[in-house]
């Protein structure tokens, strides 16, 4: 009896043994980014009974949206936090696409050498590589994210994180290689004792040729200018597309504007430089202003004298310029009171010989009052004789 106890006491504190084993074991989680190199993010080790397995953080890829942390490869089994035996955890990640640009655009400036930009608006967070320019002479050398040239753009990964630059690289051709010239030997004077003995050929050593970045290419012309017409509150103008890079450009018709004649097209909206259809060139996006005159507006001011003389001529002249209202006509048995807008009521112009000065054509009426009846002289009565 006593050998059976002595057995279940034995196997149970192996089990206790065991028991307590198994939980003092700590594990190890590995995140991996899963990206192209497969690097580590971090490893964590715990004991299973401690609480959740998290790294700090969120890891980052250039051009991709990280998802969260998964149990395989392919990001199909979410990945709680909960591990009991040690385990590889994996990022998964998809592609940055036109959902992170809802509501957004974004410039892109093509930088082309000497001061000569191409802008685009982008949409899209990935760039489609534009067609390769070109220079006589040079060979293109890609697209640089800094104007060093050390940072090449990749259209295939990098994205587009808001308005950028981007500039082209041109690398000068390889001057071919010179010999250098080989040297006349120098003879050596005959001696009797020794004879003499030329020098040996100077050795050709080849020139290694330098390539560097050139600072001032002239840009390409693609897609093509446009030149837009600002006509200033004038009638609506179209636009010159697809203009090549130096070339001059035919002046448009000119537009119209109510009381104005058309003047010219300017470079700038302060209206400082005049564009010279026959000289001047297009080297980029540009838009040119137009400039008004106002044509002069004659206005033609008629008086109605309502019977007064003498009868006064109309007077035509350039609105707003003062003119000088007539003299005062006469009606027998009124008084003139002065010019007025109206026949009855209306506004005093002015009275004879005011200045006035009309902005339209109008017809000005004299106002007249009753004259005050003259006073009846009284004439003395003589007696009658009786």
């Amino acid at each position: 009896m006593n050998t059976i106890k002595i057995g279940i006491c034995f196997i149970v504190g192996a089990l206790l043994m065991f028991s307590a084993g198994c939980a003092s074991r700590d594990i190890e989680v590995h995140f991996y980014l899963n990206d192209d190199t497969d690097n580590l993010f971090t490893s964590i080790t715990g004991n299973p009974q401690g609480g959740l397995f998290m790294p700090n953080g969120t890891p980052e890829r250039q051009g991709y949206l990280f998802n969260g942390w998964f149990l395989d490869r392919e990001g199909t089994l979410v990945y709680d936090g909960a591990a009991k035996e040690d385990l590889s955890v994996y990022a998964h990640w998809s592609p940055q696409t036109e959902a992170a640009f809802i509501g957004e655009e974004h410039t892109l400036t093509l930088h082309l050498g000497g001061g000569q930009t191409l802008t685009f608006t982008v949409t899209e967070p990935l760039l489609e590589m534009p067609e390769t320019p070109s220079r006589e002479g040079y060979t293109f050398g890609g697209w640089f994210e800094d104007e060093a040239l050390t940072v090449p753009w990749n259209f295939t990964s990098d994205a587009v994180a808001g308005d950028m630059d981007l500039y082209a690289r041109w690398i000068e051709p390889s001057p071919a290689p010179t010999a250098a010239p080989t040297p006349e030997p120098t003879p050596t004077p005959a001696r009797t004792h020794k004879p003499s003995t030329p020098k040996p050929s100077a050795t050709i050593m080849p020139i290694t040729p330098t390539i560097e970045p050139i600072g001032t290419p002239p840009p390409v012309y693609d897609p093509g200018y446009s030149v837009y017409f600002n006509s200033n509150g004038g009638s609506a103008m179209g636009a010159y597309t697809n203009v090549p890079y130096n070339s001059v450009i035919a002046p448009p018709p000119n537009p119209n504007k109510n009381g104005f004649a058309f003047v010219n097209w300017y470079k700038e909206p302060s209206l400082s430089n005049v564009w010279n259809f026959s000289a001047d060139r297009v080297y980029g996006n540009i838009t040119l202003y137009a400039m008004w005159e106002a044509i002069p507006n004659n206005v033609t001011i008629t008086y109605d004298t309502g019977g007064g003389e003498p009868m006064a001529l109309p007077v035509t002249v350039i609105a707003g310029t003062s003119i000088t209202l007539p003299n005062e006509p006469v009606l027998p048995g009124y008084t003139f009171v002065g010019w007025y807008t109206a026949k009855s009521g209306g506004n005093l112009a002015g009275g004879a010989g005011a200045s006035y000065m009309p902005y339209a054509s109008a017809t000005l009426y004299a106002r007249w009052q009753v004259s005050p009846a003259a006073p009846i002289a009284e004439i003395p009565l003589r007696p009658q004789p009786r």
